[in-house]
Order: structure tokens, then C-alpha cells, then sequence
């Protein structure tokens, strides 16, 4: 995913920390990174842990990092950044290409 801030290009990058598995080889850490492009530095980063008793999310590992990665943006930026991580499915469709979008959002058709 790519961010437009204050003029300048990002690119939000997750990842999973290595040797993060269970015992079952499900990931428990999840990464975020903001990348400045086109040089590729590292600008901010979060991290996410699923403690050993709770059920690994992929979603909810990857929006606490990124919340704990942007943490130091002002309101503007954090809501730049939010909107265009909500609207990453928006114009994806299902695998099969069947025109069905992959994610259903509130409010948009029969729920």
C-alpha cells in the first residue's frame, strides 16, 4: 500500500517476525513498516504480539502495528494513512473473477 504524505510517497509494509511460530506454526508477531520511497528508508515501525493463550488474528496484529507505526504522525497524517488501509479491497475482486468483491464493508448492499 502506498501513502501520500505531506507531499512526499510511503509505502506500508507488514511482515512477520521469524521464529514467531507456535507450536502449530501460526505466526504470534506481526511488523509494520512506513518506507520512504524511492530510497526505501525506514521512516517508522510497529510491532504486534499475540500473547501464547490467545488465538493468533492476522488483522487485528496488523492494525495494532500499525497504530503503534504511526503513532507519532499527527491527526491528518494518521487519518491519511487509515483511509487508505481500509480502502485497500475496494477495487479487488474475488479470485474466481466474478466482479464479487473480496470485503464487505457497513453499508454497502444487503448484510
Amino acid at each position: 500500500m502506498k501513502v501520500l504524505l505531506g507531499g512526499a510517497e510511503y509505502k506500508i509494509v507488514f511482515g512477520y517476525l521469524e521464529g514467531s511460530e507456535d507450536y502449530a506454526g501460526n505466526h504470534r508477531r506481526v511488523t509494520c513498516q512506513l518506507v520512504e520511497q524511492p530510497d526505501g528508508k525506514v521512516i517508522m515501525h510497529g510491532k504486534a504480539e499475540c500473547h501464547p493463550k490467545d488465538n493468533f488474528c492476522k488483522e487485528t496484529g496488523r492494525k495494532l502495528a500499525l497504530a503503534r507505526a504511526i503513532a507519532g504522525f499527527n491527526k491528518a497524517e494518521r487519518t491519511a494513512v487509515w483511509a487508505v488501509y481500509r480502502g485497500r479491497f475496494a477495487n479487488k475482486v474475488s479470485p474466481a473473477g466474478a466482479g464479487i468483491p473480496t470485503e464487505r464493508r457497513l453499508g454497502e448492499g444487503n448484510v
